[in-house]
């Protein structure tokens, strides 16, 4: 574990706290973020600009639809909390897990991928092939071109329901 797997892990707990501190409006967020997320992966091949209003926008309208859910059912409990925890985790973890698997890829002399990028600034290229997160990651990114064998049979379904998830097209080709 190097410092961008702690940075990682400190996305993911702030997020889960901050949603926890909300309550239902938390876990309304993260599971809305959680499905909402196809449509703007590929609104944002479209148009990056319009994919990010989108997103902010139903960021806000989930928030306050939480928050208004959250005043009909009465005062806030440990239970509520836990359940926002739930869905800030969620979210924590789609980001890293996005951005992880969103590194550009490059080609070595010999036309092969490289993932993670070797070219990017000093300190942060020296720590990404150390780093858990980037390596599954790159799994994810990757996992169609990546022989079967690399992964036990029930980690398979799970890299190919992220790989589905979190990645538009085929980006190894350049498209």
């Amino acid at each position: 574990m190097n410092w961008i797997d702690l940075l990682c892990l400190v996305i993911i707990a702030s997020t889960a706290a901050l949603a926890a501190k909300r309550g239902l409006s938390g876990l309304l967020i993260g599971v809305g973020a959680l499905l909402l997320f196809p449509l703007l992966l590929w609104l944002a091949h479209l148009s990056q600009l319009l994919a990010l209003a989108l997103a902010l926008l139903l960021g806000l309208a989930l928030g306050f639809v939480g928050r208004h859910i959250a005043r009909l059912s009465g005062p806030v409990g440990p239970l509520y909390n836990a359940l926002g925890g739930v869905g800030g985790f969620v979210l924590g973890t789609l980001l890293t897990l996005s951005l992880a698997a969103s590194l550009p890829i490059e080609r070595d002399i010999n036309n092969l991928l490289v993932y993670p990028p070797r070219t990017l600034a000093a300190p942060i290229s020296g720590a990404l092939p150390g780093s858990q997160f980037v390596m599954v990651g790159r799994n994810i990114l990757l996992y169609p071109l990546l022989d079967p064998a690399l992964f036990a049979p029930g980690q398979r379904g799970l890299f190919a329901s992220l790989h589905q998830l979190l990645v538009f097209g085929r980006p190894w080709e350049g498209r």
